[in-house]
């Protein structure tokens, strides 16, 4: 009986310790999850921080991957502590005095952390593995001004546990304030990899860093190693920086590594500077990443055998989808090995397919051809245009509808302006002339879209 009470005492306890460390503490006194949750509550209660409910209760799990991390946490962090940990972020994040002070307190004395000193030593005692113990006598130390032991107690909370979130950050501002790049990088890739939800409070530094080019090279290389968090850091940069060009330094700083950027980050650059309409600078960085050979071949239209699939910037297609309209690359019908730009219609309510690539055409004529194969339905068909980014048209293509099974040619002349039209668009479009006909259904397909010069047509006239 004293066996069996024993056990069930103690697993008891340890499976309500984070939750009602007071009970827990009954059953089992020594409980060590139970007694550092007591110490985390008294010391948030000293510091003036609420325990209520926050934002920190509905953290989500962080997720670890597989590059030697441990999955099992030596520990769990209590709600309190995450709300401990959330409080010291926003201060960091903040960088007002008044709001450190507000979050952290007022100072404590050596009396008043005495007790909850006891109870983490205790709690050392029943485990001396205890991350979440080792945390909070460093958080102590801190408390008292011990920079020296504290940092040495935070590397030994982390070195336990790498999800020690609260001593990677610390470890991580310290080793930044302290001009020390490469160390505070590490705790910045621990954090990130086992904390997602810490990028917010990480990123603008890191961003910092980008931005100076004497520290660009140490974050090169830790984004050369690819590290899970390196796209989403990516994505944040563009919110960040003050100077347009920083990400390009960047990226050709890692197109120097063995880690250069994926098609997919590239196209968050270039789709950020388009929609600031920073279009040459998105055109001189697209320019920058297109293989040697290919670019004595570059033509005003990218892709307009649809043989690649698109690199997901301005200057390549942008083709979606819409509801009664499905626009894809497809297999060509009679020759294999190639592609064409198919576009189906449901027997349903007309919708504008959504196929459109930027262009940076200089002033002057030009032929717009293409071929097309039709087995539309219906009055409505559709069209290419070429306009300005304000809006204006350069030129339409006659309506392309109705049963055309063979493959059929298809021109229009148009003239780039000298003002007004330095960014144009290419798309195709439902034809305007039918826009009281709101059904169709069918496919068209393209191939072979080309602008070339019309060199034989003097400026100012198609």
């Amino acid at each position: 009986m004293v066996l069996l009470w024993l056990v069930v005492t103690r697993t008891l306890a340890s499976y309500v310790g984070t939750v009602d460390p007071e009970a827990a503490l009954f059953l089992q006194p020594s409980e060590p999850n139970a007694l550092v949750v007591h110490a985390e509550a008294e010391l948030l209660r000293l510091l003036g921080v609420s325990t209520s409910g926050g934002p920190a209760d509905s953290d989500p799990v962080d997720v670890v991957d597989g590059e030697g991390f441990s999955e099992n946490r030596l520990g769990s962090i209590s709600r309190l502590a995450k709300q401990a940990l959330t409080h010291g972020f926003e201060a960091n994040k903040s960088g007002s005095a008044g709001e450190e002070q507000r979050v952290r307190g007022p100072a404590l004395t050596d009396t008043q952390l005495a007790p909850i000193r006891q109870f983490a030593i205790r709690s050392l005692q029943s485990r001396p593995v205890n991350a979440d113990a080792m945390s909070l006598m460093a958080r102590l130390a801190d408390a008292r001004g011990q920079t020296g032991q504290t940092a040495q107690l935070m590397e030994t909370a982390l070195r336990l546990s790498v999800r020690e979130s609260y001593a990677a950050y610390w470890l991580f501002e310290k080793r930044l304030s302290a001009g020390d790049i490469a160390g505070a990088l590490k705790y910045a890739d621990i954090l990130l990899r086992t904390r997602a939800t810490s990028m917010g409070f990480v990123a603008p530094k890191l961003a910092k860093l980008a931005q100076s080019s004497e520290n660009r090279a140490q974050l090169t290389a830790l984004l050369a190693t690819d590290p899970p968090w390196r796209k989403t850091f990516l994505v944040r940069l563009m919110a960040l920086i003050t100077d347009a060009r920083t990400p390009l330094f960047q990226f050709l700083e890692l197109k120097k590594t063995g880690a250069p950027p994926t098609h997919a980050e590239l196209a968050i650059y270039l789709n950020f500077l388009a929609g600031k309409k920073f279009h040459d600078l998105a055109y001189y960085t697209w320019l920058q990443f297109q293989p040697t050979e290919m670019l004595g071949k570059l033509k005003p239209v990218k892709n307009g055998s649809f043989e690649q699939a698109p690199d997901g910037g301005p200057f390549d297609w942008t083709i979606t989808s819409r509801s009664g309209v499905r626009a894809s690359i497809t297999p060509h019908p009679t020759k294999p090995g190639l592609n064409v730009l198919a576009i189906q219609f449901r027997a349903n309510r007309a919708y504008e397919p959504s196929v459109r690539q930027t262009l940076l055409l200089p002033p002057g004529s030009y032929q717009l051809t293409g071929q097309f194969a039709s087995s539309l339905l219906g009055p409505r068909g559709l069209v290419w245009r070429v306009t300005c980014l304000n809006g204006t048209t350069l030129t339409t293509t006659d309506v392309m509808r109705g049963a055309a099974p063979g493959w059929n040619p298809f021109s229009a002349n148009f003239v780039v302006p000298q003002k007004d039209c330095r960014v144009q668009h290419l798309s195709v479009a439902l034809d305007d002339s039918r826009a009281t006909e709101r059904f169709i259904s069918g496919a068209i397909r393209f191939d072979d879209l080309s602008i070339e010069r019309n060199r034989s047509a003097a400026l100012g006239q198609p």
